[in-house]
This record gives structure tokens, sequence and C-alpha cells, in this order.
């Protein structure tokens, strides 16, 4: 009993943090399209079945339903925080079954709790921490397999992997290594072999009939086997970052590679290298080679998953370190002034620490290298600061939008200002007398650039966000001019031959 209370606090604690630091309106990018989906009550989306996440957003409508629909982004936003909470009270729960430690318990909460990224992805619409909260759930699942030798506990601990597939696919890297210890419980000849097995695959298949639902429906749409394959496994262009065999290089990589580190800006990580030198002493024992391989996996899938916003993958293995250190913790003993000195310390060093680094960054001048700027947003501060309730660059530029376009017009925008102009659109915050062409509503370059004459000819505006490649369709480049107008760029007139066009 003790030990639920003790998670009841840590969850209690963790969702206040949030929840005060959430960002009050709409995101940039994937949150922003988040917040759309949840509100539209989009299941499918249009990247594949890899990037549907329905469960998060079945779960994500239900609860954001339960607030005054001024307070939607908020309560979109507010629900990261909830599965980051969540997560921790499991991370505590797993930590206290291995070592039977309070204290090392409520460190490793501390340490993962106020990390930079964790805190950053808790205050915006986004799937992450809702899956690291079904991975806590499933290492307490194993835990307490592994402590009781009950069939039930393997029933739940499948079924928890099948709902986390339906909130991501990162659930898949953890199943891969469930998979090999329900083999290897088979081949230790154990007497429940056969339950151990059915009531696996019974529990997986009822916690995954989300994203089940949505590959049935893809078949019978007429979907060919492998074309539905490849959706569910790496949705539409994500095959080559997935297989390690392509993505995103050289500085876009180091660049990740930094913002990551910056969750490690706490000396309480250091605990981890004592949890897992050490072995003994922990219960049961017998879990500690499957949660090093779990660990190993997620680290190495990081590393080499080459995508733009890689660093916000990196929260599973923070989470699987996050156990290690409260092993290490429980291995080193520590008497309870001290323990108290080095939370007090490490909660210190990871609220100072990003602060200290973003001022450092700015006084030396050094910018973020972006092709384009997004108005109002400060690269700096926006990605290493992880509170974001005084964080209003995409509200303000939904707000701008609103009030400078007209009936008639049309805005042509990439996927990174789309989200937040969906989202406002879905909520009626702005208006939808104006057309928003977006990369995945259909035309073709060619067709842009006759809807955009054709507007200009009944005397309507035409506007892009950002006239620069990659940002706007090579062919609408190609074809006009543009001068600032506001927070958008406003078509002018054709490019004439002599200027390139």
């Amino acid at each position: 009993m003790r030990s639920w209370l003790i998670c009841l606090a840590v969850f209690v604690f963790f969702f206040a943090l949030y929840a005060a630091t959430a960002q009050r309106g709409v995101s940039w990018q994937d949150s922003g399209e988040f917040q759309y989906r949840v509100l539209a009550g989009d299941y499918v989306w249009h990247s594949g079945i890899a990037r549907a996440h329905p469960l998060y957003i079945g779960m994500a409508r239900g609860f954001v339903r339960l607030f005054p629909q001024p307070a939607c982004f908020h309560a979109a936003n507010l629900f990261s925080g909830i599965g980051l909470a969540l997560g921790l009270a499991f991370l505590s729960a797993t930590v206290m079954a291995l070592t039977r430690s309070t204290r090392a318990a409520i460190l490793s909460a501390v340490v993962l709790g106020f990390a930079q990224m964790p805190w950053w992805l808790g205050t915006i619409a986004e799937v992450y921490t809702w899956s690291l909260a079904f991975l806590m759930v499933e290492l307490y699942c194993l835990i307490q397999y592994f402590e009781r030798r009950n069939v039930v506990w393997m029933f739940a601990l499948f079924t928890v992997n099948g709902a986390h597939w339906s909130v991501h696919n990162l659930a898949l890297l953890d199943l891969a290594v469930l998979v090999a210890m329900l083999g290897h419980e088979w081949w230790k000849g154990d007497r429940q072999r056969g339950r151990l097995v059915l009531g696996s695959l019974a529990g997986w298949s009822i916690g995954s009939l989300p994203v089940l639902g949505l590959t049935v429906a893809s078949l019978m749409d007429g979907g060919s086997a492998m074309a539905v394959l490849k959706s569910v496994l790496f949705g539409d262009g994500y095959m080559a970052q997935v297989l390690g065999t392509g993505g995103c290089g050289g500085t876009l990589w180091l660049a990740n590679l930094a913002l990551a580190a910056v969750s490690l800006l706490n000396p309480m990580w250091l605990f981890a290298v004592a949890g897992v030198q050490g072995g003994h002493g922990y219960r049961p024992s017998q879990a500690l080679l499957w949660l090093k391989i779990l660990t190993l996996v997620h680290l190495l899938f990081w590393v080499r998953y080459r995508v733009p916003d890689q660093a916000t993958f990196v929260l599973p293995t923070l989470g699987m370190i996050a156990v290690w250190v409260g092993l290490g913790c429980s291995r080193v003993g520590l008497r309870p002034a001290r323990w108290g000195v080095l939370v007090i310390s490490g909660c210190l060093c990871a609220l100072v620490g990003p602060c200290l680094l973003s001022v450092a960054v700015q006084k030396m001048g050094v910018a973020v290298s972006r092709s384009r700027t997004l108005p109002f947003r400060d690269e700096v501060t926006y990605w290493l600061l992880p509170w974001k309730h005084s964080e209003n660059s995409a509200a303000r530029f939904v707000s701008e939008v609103g009030e400078q376009l007209n009936s008639g017009d049309v805005l042509v925008a990439d996927s990174t200002a789309t989200g937040p102009l969906l989202a406002a659109r879905e909520a009626c915050v702005i208006a939808k007398d104006w057309r928003l062409m977006t990369p995945w509503s259909g035309e073709t370059d060619d067709e842009t650039v006759s809807i955009a004459e054709e507007a200009l000819a009944r005397g309507r505006s035409v506007f892009v966000v950002s006239p620069v490649a990659g940002y706007v369709p090579a062919a609408v480049l190609g074809e006009f001019e543009f001068e600032r107008d506001g927070v958008l760029w406003r078509v002018v007139q054709r490019r004439s031959r002599e200027n390139g066009g």
C-alpha cells in the first residue's frame, strides 16, 4: 500500500508541474497536427498506418471533450503531461519492485521527470509521452511476471504492448524482446508454457485492435498485402530511416544528438553506471537480462534513426536508463540526508542547466541555422527551454493569419505551419472561407500554380508562409515573385523569363 501511495504522489506532483507549464494554445508542426486530429476525430491521417496512432487519438479526444471549447488546445497539450506523469509513476513502481527502496524510486522519477526533453514533450500535444507510459507499464508487468510466475502477468504484459503499438510503433522494438523472452520461457519447459503462449497471443491481439482494425480496413479498400504491411511497419516514406539505410545525416544528426544531450545535464544520471554494474540484491534477478536487452535495443535504434526530429525519439532510451539510475541509487545505499541533497541539487541542475545554456548560446551569438525563420519564434529558447506555458509563437502566427486573409484568398503552407492552421480552423478560432493548400491536400505543382493564377485573376490574394525551396512547391517558386506582407509572403506577379522564369 505504501509503495502505491508513493507512486500516486509522484503522479500528482509531476502532473501538477506539467499542467502549470503546458503550452496554452496551438503548436507548430506535429503537435499542431495532433491538436487538429484530436479535434476532428481523424484516426487515419495521411502518412500510413505507422503514423496513425489511433489509440492516442481516441484517448486524447475523450480527454479534450471534458473541457470547454476555448480550452481545447490547452487540454490536448495537458494530455501529454498526464501520460508522462503516469509513466513516472510506473517507473517508480518498477524500481521499488526491483529494489524495495523508496528513495531509489523517487530519485529515478525525479531524474527523468525534470530532464529537458521529457518535460519539453510533456507540455505539448505529442504521442511520445504516452509511448513512454506504456513502456513503463510493460516493465512493471515484466517484473511482476518474473516475481510471481503467474500467467496473468504475461497476459497483461502482451496486452499492454499491443495497446502500446496502437499508440506508437516503438512498441514493436519491445515486442521483439518480449517474443524472445517468451521463447526462452517455452524452451525452459515451463509446465504453463501452452497457457503462456496462448495468453500472450490473445492479450496482444486485444491490445492491438485499433491498429489491426486500420490494417483490415486498408486491405478491404483494395490495398495489396505488401503495401499494407509497409504502411503498418514504416508508414509512407520512412522505411529507409527505420531500417537505418537512409535519412538525415551530418550537421542535423549532430544537432539532434546535442539537443538530446541537454536532458543529461544532471549528475544523478551517473547512478545508472552503478545500476548496470550491479546485479546482486535485485529481485527478481532474472528480469535484469531482459531489461539490459531492452535498454540496448532502444539505444541502438535511437542513435541510428536519423529523422529531422530524432531528439524527440530519445524518451524510451532515457526511460530505460532511469530504471538503471534507480538500481544504482539502491546499490550505493545513500543515507537520507545525502539522498535529499542529491535530489535537490539534481533538480536545480535540471532547472538551471537549460536556462544557462540558452543564455550562453545567445551571448555567444550562436544562431540556429535554418533556411527560413518562423514568425515570433526564438529558435534557441524554443528548443532549449522545456516549459512552454509562455511560448505562444504559433498562436500569434495563427491570429495574424486569421486577420490577414479574406474570403477567397489562398495560402500555400508547409508542414510546420499547416498543423496550427488546421487546428485553429477546426476549433473555429479563425475563418474557413479562404483556401488552405497543404503538402497533403492533394494538389500537384501545376494545379497549385493554376489555383493561384485563378485566385489572382478574380482579384483575390495568394500567400505563402516561406518562399524558400522545400517549403513551397518548386513550380510556385519558379512562376511567381513575392513580397513580405505581415507574417506571410504575398504573390505579387508572375516571374519574368529575364528574372529566371
